[in-house]
């Protein structure tokens, strides 16, 4: 198995750092249940990775959820208050948000029977 790591920093905009870890698609993931980890399917995602806050009108399409969603409403549904929403990050690929860190991974970036390379992203 090779990995792969590479930093961001974000020491300025929230304190911390993302690491990102490039894994054989062999490695078995278990439930994840750390809100500062996803496993994303690397192949599905586009580079290069943008890390931003919210603007008004994203969307996205939460794991397991049909259909896409306001990310505004996503914040509302999880009671997360609008002081702290400017500072949750997000992960961009292409167009798309992969990841409202903490939070929950988007539907099309996750990992599936088919996923060869697998990338793991920690915030730290």
């Amino acid at each position: 198995m090779v990995t792969i790591k590479f930093f961001a920093s974000l020491r300025e905009e929230i304190g911390k750092e993302m690491v990102f870890e490039l894994m054989d698609g062999t490695v078995e993931v278990t439930k994840n249940k750390n809100p500062c980890v996803a496993y994303l399917d690397a192949e599905k995602v586009v580079m290069p990775l943008i890390i931003r806050n919210a603007k008004p009108g994203d969307r996205f399409q939460p794991l397991g959820v049909k259909g896409s969603q306001k990310l505004k409403e996503f914040f509302i549904d999880h009671k997360i208050p609008r002081f702290e929403r400017s500072k949750i990050p997000l992960l961009i690929s292409g167009e798309r948000i992969v990841w409202v860190v903490g939070h929950r991974i988007d539907e099309c970036a996750r990992i599936s029977d088919r996923t060869k390379k697998i990338l793991k992203v920690m915030l730290v």
